[in-house]
């Protein structure tokens, strides 16, 4: 399944794929939580939105008195009933580093 989000085109298969060796078993998930630790600011990361699981790609911004929420670029909204709230985010994989985890997969 490919969905846009964001400025990303997101291949829901090939990012479960990257997760996973040849011999299934799962790697390490690279997301990480924004309790945890927060990405570099004015960092263009992927963000899982609270609301409903959608996965975008914007900056991770903290204000005071509100959980992090996500700026996406340029003219780019979507509908999002939680004030656009963030509780995950990963760097954006490069190109190479998909196509290497699809290697050897099925």
């Amino acid at each position: 399944m490919i969905a846009e989000t964001g400025s990303v085109i997101v291949n829901h298969t090939a990012l479960l794929t990257l997760f996973k060796v040849p011999n299934g078993n799962p790697r390490q998930s690279p997301w990480i939580s924004v309790k945890e630790r927060l990405p570099e600011p004015n960092k263009l990361v992927l963000c899982r939105m609270v609301s409903n699981g959608a996965i975008v790609s914007g900056y991770i911004v903290v204000s005071p008195g509100r959980s992090p929420y996500v700026a996406t670029d340029g003219g780019f909204e979507f509908e999002d009933w939680n004030d656009y709230e963030c509780d995950m985010w990963m760097p954006i994989p490069s190109f190479d580093e998909i196509l290497r985890s699809q290697q050897g997969c099925a």
